[in-house]
């Protein structure tokens, strides 16, 4: 693998024996990384990318999900009720009637 950027700075930290062992394990697997440094490397990169924003906000996602997962129970209940000559469940039962994308 090629460096498109020099990387001339170097960090120090230090590990327990413990730390480093469990590093060391991960970068044992086939799809892991190839050295501890390149671990931790990495790992600093998403520190990074999360401090921009970049990474999922879950709670927002899980909240979504969640409305999600009422919208679908109220569809499967309308369409159940429908099938038995019902009429449809309230709308009062739904949060919303519209489905928001993004």
């Amino acid at each position: 693998m090629s460096v498109l950027r020099p990387r001339n700075r170097t960090i120090y930290f230090r590990l327990s024996q413990e730390e480093f062992g469990r590093l060391f394990e991960l970068c044992g697997q086939a799809d892991g990384p190839r050295s501890v440094s390149e671990l931790s490397r990495a790992a600093v990169q998403k520190l990074i990318q999360s401090q921009n924003g970049e990474a999922p906000d879950l709670p927002a996602i899980l909240n979504r999900l969640e409305e999600l997962n009422r919208k679908v129970e109220w569809l499967v209940q309308a369409v159940g009720a429908q099938q038995a000559g019902r009429e449809t469940p309230s709308a009062a039962n739904s949060t919303s009637d519209v489905v928001e994308t993004e």
